[in-house]
């Protein structure tokens, strides 16, 4: 999962690279461009920080890149605090 996943750039080239696996980008404005989406990729426009709305352990990897910029006023958010749908995560 790509949170805030601006362009979808990311999602693409993972989803082209690992074929067999779901790829998922969450942002709060919906993708925008050419972009050709494969069909293992998926794009929701939401608001992370409201909550993720996945089945508990389907999420096993999550990424965001700058996305503290877009969420400077929640110094305090954790992706991990928002349901159970990352699996175990190593600390």
């Amino acid at each position: 999962m790509d949170v805030g996943c601006g362009t979808g750039l990311w999602v693409q080239e993972v989803a082209i690279e690992y074929s067999k696996a779901t790829v998922s980008g969450v942002d709060l404005s919906p993708i925008q461009g050419t972009l050709q989406v494969p069909p293992n990729a998926e794009f929701y426009v939401a608001d992370v920080t409201e909550g993720l709305y996945f089945d508990d352990g389907s999420i096993d990897l999550v990424q965001s890149r700058c996305a503290n910029l877009s969420m400077a006023e929640r110094q305090d958010f954790d992706v991990r605090d928002h349901g159970n749908a990352m699996g175990p995560i190593c600390e």
